[in-house]
């Protein structure tokens, strides 16, 4: 497994995460209540307070895991998708398999699961397959979702500077192949829904067509997009099996992934916070 798929590995493993923030609040506090004083278990509303005074861009991406993960669990809910064990199964063996072999063997994976994560080999499984599962589910709703809207499959280029992205952009209506530049390039799914100022240019847009150059809030860089597709949207989702294939084919892209984020908070009135630190509670407590 190269190094660029065992690090997306661990990052799955550190965000993907399933208690339901919506229709059941009760979470997991076993770990939280392992730690006693007088017979009284910590306060999961005080660890997180503390934790998020301590590790702020930590606690961000874990609360983005949460709620992604809910909002994943409406959406398949909503448009009645489910993953089916025997996927999950699958899934859950070759990524064993690849940690197995980037740490060494069976034996270093067992270590490893006790020196990192502190449980025996068997428990770390019944947690990764969880989050595989999470994981899946938001990849498939994700892209279901650009089914049922409409999408754009389109070449992404990226440039560092305005100046490069004019640049790049005249060469890409004069027919040239962005691949051969050196520079980063990758085909993505664009949804109906897509973040702007990107949605404006698309609504027109028609195979073969350049556009851009855009920069999105936040970012550094800047994009073009040669059009190579356009989905209409449907009234019925793609089998299973299609919609797994496309998924192979296009893996999600980080301007999928934000348009999509962006549109479900909007969807589902949703939003986050890191409130906690601003009312702290009492460290310990009877749960």
């Amino acid at each position: 497994m190269s190094p660029f798929r065992f690090t997306l590995l661990l990052w799955i493993l550190a965000g993907c995460s399933t208690p339901s923030l919506v229709e059941s609040p009760k979470l997991n506090i076993s770990g939280v209540a392992a730690v006693q004083i007088n017979g009284a278990s910590l306060n999961p509303q005080a660890f997180s307070a503390e934790a998020e005074f301590l590790f702020p861009e930590e606690m961000q991406a874990v609360r983005r895991a949460l709620l992604r993960s809910e909002i994943a669990r409406l959406e398949g809910t909503r448009l009645q998708i489910e993953i089916p064990p025997e996927e999950i199964q699958r899934t859950l063996e070759q990524t064993v398999q690849d940690l197995e072999s980037n740490l060494g063997g069976r034996d270093h994976f067992e270590a490893w699961c006790q020196s990192r994560w502190g449980c025996s080999r068997a428990g770390f499984e019944v947690s990764l397959r969880q989050r595989l599962a999470d994981n899946l589910l938001y990849q498939r709703v994700m892209r279901a979702g650009s089914f049922q809207d409409g999408s754009w499959v389109v070449l992404a280029v990226s440039a560092r500077s305005f100046e490069e992205a004019e640049d790049f952009g005249e060469r890409l209506q004069l027919g040239a192949d962005p691949r051969e530049w050196g520079v980063p390039v990758q085909k993505e799914v664009l949804q109906s829904y897509c973040v702007e100022p990107i949605a404006g240019e698309l609504d027109s847009a028609e195979a073969g067509d350049v556009i851009g150059p855009f920069r999105l809030e936040g970012d550094s860089n800047w994009f073009l997009f040669r059009i190579l597709e356009s989905r209409a949207k449907t009234e019925y989702l793609p089998p299973r099996d299609v919609l797994r294939q496309d998924l192979t084919d296009l893996p999600p892209g980080p301007i999928e992934a934000r348009s999509w984020w962006e549109e479900m908070l909007r969807r589902y009135t949703a939003s986050e916070s890191p409130s906690a630190i601003l009312k702290p509670t009492r460290s310990f407590g009877v749960f």
